[in-house]
């Protein structure tokens, strides 16, 4: 039995056309020459075939350490990921395409992960964290250039400026809060009709 189970994966697939249909046949494997296993590294063997360069440096170690600091650091709490949503991207992308990805995201993705990788880096980072904060840091310098009001070509607005106005949502209690230091000054013209 172990012989004709064996003989299976030993066995050649050969596909042929009968009566307009495709059968898969097996056929036979030569008697005499049984597959070999190849050495995953024979000795004296120099590999022929060139390992990609790293991108921006980056070793395969220094991407494991990467990988896990970030995972590490978005474990903490359970709906990180959903608030640090720039960083929890990076990491998804870092662990699926490595040290690719920061050539591949958009700096417009890059800089808030950026911004949020530093509000959780802490006084003493981790290897791995300080590692990913210098190959951030040093993608965005590289690939932000800053677009000349020249370049606007009949737009009306030019978004890539630095003093954006970013509205969010409180709650009555914080606006009224935010409200109170502001003093009721009556405008001049009102306080003139009252008087009249």
């Amino acid at each position: 039995m172990v012989t004709l189970v064996r003989g299976l994966f030993v066995a050649q697939l050969r596909l042929e056309r009968r009566d307009g249909q495709i059968h898969v046949v097996l056929r036979d494997a030569p008697k005499n020459t049984a597959p070999k296993p190849l050495p995953a590294n024979p000795p004296g063997r120099i590999d022929t075939q060139p390992k990609p360069p790293p991108v921006l440096g980056v070793d395969a170690a220094q991407l494991q350490r990467m990988q896990a600091a970030i995972a590490q650091v978005l474990d903490r709490h359970v709906g990180s990921r959903k608030v640090l949503k720039h960083l929890g991207y990076l990491e998804h992308v870092l662990r699926r395409q490595g040290s690719r990805c920061f050539m591949s995201l958009p700096v417009e993705v890059l800089k808030p992960a950026l911004h949020q990788l530093n509000s959780v880096m802490g006084p003493q980072p981790s290897r791995g964290l300080t590692e990913l904060h210098a190959c951030l840091v040093v993608t965005v310098v590289d690939r932000d250039v800053e677009v000349d009001d020249d370049d606007a070509n009949g737009r009306l607005s030019v978004f890539a400026v630095g003093d954006k106005v970013q509205v969010c949502e409180v709650s009555h209690s914080d606006f009224v809060n935010a409200d109170q230091p502001w003093p009721l000054v009556a405008e001049p013209a009102m306080a003139d009709n009252a008087a009249q």
